[in-house]
C-alpha cells in the first residue's frame, strides 16, 4: 500500500526543481523507496498466494485471466539473469570496490585517490576541471569527499541554485589556463583552494602543457602523469613539506 500510494502521489503531484524537467527528478527519486516496498511486498505476496492456492479451486474464467499475467510476471523474471550475464561480460573486476577499474584505466589517478584520501581532510579543497555531467571528470572529490570549487554544474545548479554557482567556472578556467602566478596564488586563496589536481580530464580541457604551467609550486604528488600541486600559502605554512612528493 505504501508503495502505491508514492507511486499514485507522483502520477499527481510534482517537485518543481531549477532543472526544470517536469515530473523527472521526483520519479527517480521517489521511486527508489518503491522498489524495495514492492519488492519485499511482492514476495511475501507470492508466497502467501501459493499457500492459499493449495486450498482453493480456481474457476476457468479466473484461470484464462491468470494465466498471461503469470506468463507476463514470469518474463519479467528474466531480467534479473540476463542483467547479470551482460555485467559478468563488461571486463571489470569482479567486487564491492567502486574504484577498482581506476588501478587498470589510470594508475595515476587511483594513486592520487589514495593519497588524498590518506593525506588531506574536509578542510582542504582540491582543485579539479569543471567535469560535464556523467563524464569522467570530478571523480577526485567523489572518490575521496575532500571537496573541489565545482563540481557537475547542473547538478549544482538543480539543489544551491544560480547565485551559489555563478562565476566558479570562470575561476577554475582562469586558474589553469594562468599557471603558476601570484594573481593565480592570491585567486585560489581567496576560495579557499589549497591544492590543484592535474591529470586526464584537465589536460584535455587546457592543454597537454598544463602541468607546466605550474612549475615552481610544490609538487606534493606525482606518478603515472597526475601531478597535484600545493597553493604556495599551504607551501609556506608547512615549510614546503605539505604530504612529502612522491
Amino acid at each position: 500500500v505504501a508503495g502505491a500510494v508514492i507511486i499514485l502521489v507522483t502520477e499527481l503531484v510534482f517537485i518543481r526543481d531549477a532543472l526544470g524537467a517536469g515530473r523527472l527528478n521526483t520519479v527517480f527519486k521517489f521511486w527508489y523507496a518503491v522498489w524495495p516496498l514492492l519488492a519485499v511486498a511482492g514476495s511475501v505476496g507470492v508466497a502467501m498466494a501459493v499457500d492459499r492456492a493449495r486450498r482453493w479451486r480456481v474457476p476457468m474464467p479466473a484461470a484464462v485471466v491468470l494465466l498471461p499475467m503469470v506468463l507476463l510476471w514470469a518474463g519479467s523474471l528474466l531480467y534479473a539473469p540476463a542483467a547479470t550475464i551482460s555485467r559478468g561480460r563488461e571486463g571489470q573486476p569482479r567486487g564491492l570496490d567502486g574504484l577498482a577499474f581506476l588501478a587498470e584505466r589510470d594508475i595515476g589517478a587511483a594513486g592520487a585517490v589514495v593519497w588524498i584520501d590518506e593525506t588531506l581532510g574536509p578542510q582542504d579543497v582540491v582543485l579539479e576541471a569543471v567535469g560535464r555531467d556523467y563524464g569522467a571528470g570530478n571523480f577526485v572529490s567523489a572518490a575521496t569527499g575532500v571537496p573541489t570549487l565545482l563540481g557537475w554544474p547542473a547538478h549544482e545548479f538543480q539543489w544551491r541554485g544560480e547565485a551559489a554557482i555563478a562565476g566558479l567556472s570562470e575561476v577554475v578556467d582562469r586558474i589553469y589556463e594562468a599557471g603558476a602566478a601570484p594573481t593565480t596564488a592570491e585567486l585560489a586563496g581567496r576560495y579557499g583552494i589549497t591544492y590543484i589536481y592535474i591529470g586526464r580530464e584537465e589536460r584535455a580541457q587546457y592543454g597537454p602543457d598544463v602541468a607546466d604551467r605550474f612549475d615552481g609550486w610544490v609538487v606534493a604528488f606525482a606518478d603515472s602523469g597526475v601531478r597535484i600541486v600545493v597553493v604556495p600559502d599551504v607551501a609556506r605554512s608547512t615549510g614546503g613539506e605539505s604530504g612529502g612528493t612522491r
